[in-house]
């Protein structure tokens, strides 16, 4: 399985991020085994609504729904994270929807993330592109 994290899903549907070209070239359509979480999709969902429009947000939706399987949040995985979350020694610029990913990917024995978020690294996880 490979996990799509939401800087991966923003910076293949606004063509304005700097990323866009890595992530166009990267994405791997078509292919088993694509997952994503709600709490992904909802972070990329808006931050394509701002910066593309609603019709552009709703395209990548419709999308990343045929190519991916969209992993619920339960409260048993938001509460993994954010036990990843309250750990004092977790680095500063970590956000808790990156903690209830790294705990979906741990719990699920995902190894493969497409993200430009490099510190998912700290969490064992091996970073596409």
């Amino acid at each position: 399985m490979i996990f799509l994290e939401t800087s991966f899903l923003i910076s293949l549907f606004v063509d304005a991020d700097s990323n866009h070209q890595k992530a166009r070239i990267r994405y791997p359509s078509g292919e088993k085994g694509l997952v994503t979480s709600e709490d992904n999709l909802k972070e990329a969902l808006t931050v394509i609504s701002q910066r593309r429009g609603r019709t552009a947000s709703i395209d990548a939706y419709q999308q990343v729904i045929r190519d991916c399987d969209l992993l619920p949040v339960s409260s048993e995985r938001f509460r993994a994270g954010l036990n990843l979350f309250l750990n004092p020694k977790l680095q500063k610029d970590i956000s808790l929807i990156d903690c209830i990913t790294a705990a979906i990917c741990k719990e699920l024995k995902i190894k493969k993330i497409l993200t430009f978020d490099y510190h998912f690294k700290s969490f064992g996880l091996h970073l596409f592109p």
